[in-house]
């Protein structure tokens, strides 16, 4: 299993938080972070980042 397909397993099984809102690196990331522990988090619109994931 590569890291993505561990990714979306932990996305299936909804043991990861998906944001899909735009989401400043700067500015809003850490708060995201800090609401959502002990859950991991991924981020699929980062603001300074366009077209990652």
């Amino acid at each position: 299993m590569d890291f993505r397909q561990y990714i979306n397993n932990l996305i299936k099984e909804k043991s990861i938080l998906t944001v899909k809102k735009p989401v400043s690196i700067d500015v809003e990331a850490a708060a995201v972070l800090k609401t959502a522990e002990p859950k991991p988090v991924i981020f699929e619109n980062l603001i300074e980042s366009p077209g990652f994931r």
